[in-house]
């Protein structure tokens, strides 16, 4: 009669033990994918544009059939390794220049393959600025925007220079 008590004991313990670790997972799981959908979104007004003026002029200079250099040459595809998995360079160079409200654009968008990534960010200071301005791959540069936008309302065809402040912030040929 012990044996069977202490029986029972020992399955009571291991199945309140695999419902703990099952519900957990779950919760995780399920914080996951809500962090993982809210960082989707990435809605915000971006007031900041890292992107590459002439090599996407280039990209839209025919209106018929967008992607002259299409698809996108590959020392363009911009990713560097992290714990072994492709980061976004620019989604990288923000979490290293301590941007926190950001969004990278045309990766994931229709289009992705004929132009290079964007980043929108939604406030910068100055030591930002100069960080991104520092580390942007060639080509690139950093703009204040004429106007806050949705990045998800910019698609990839249309020329960001045309909504800038300034165009002097091309960063220099290494």
């Amino acid at each position: 009669m012990r044996r069977n008590a202490l029986a029972s004991v020992a399955v009571a313990l291991v199945l309140a033990n695999v419902a703990f670790f099952t519900l957990k997972t779950t919760s995780e799981s399920a914080g996951v994918s809500t962090k993982v959908s809210e960082a989707g979104i990435q809605e915000f007004p971006a007031d900041w544009v890292a992107f590459m003026p002439s090599f996407e002029s280039s990209q839209r200079a025919d209106p018929v059939v967008f992607g002259t250099h299409s698809p996108l040459p590959s020392q363009l595809r911009f990713d560097v390794l992290v714990d072994g998995q492709p980061v976004s360079r620019l989604s990288f160079l923000a979490g290293r220049c301590g941007v926190e409200q950001y969004a990278i654009r045309n990766s994931n968008d229709a289009g992705g393959d004929y132009m290079p990534d964007r980043l929108f960010a939604q406030s910068l200071s100055r030591d930002q600025q100069e960080c991104l301005r520092a580390n942007l791959p060639n080509g690139y540069q950093l703009s204040e925007l004429s106007k806050a936008l949705l990045p998800s309302h910019t698609s990839w065809s249309t020329d960001i220079s045309k909504l800038i402040v300034d165009a002097s912030g091309e960063t220099e040929a290494r």
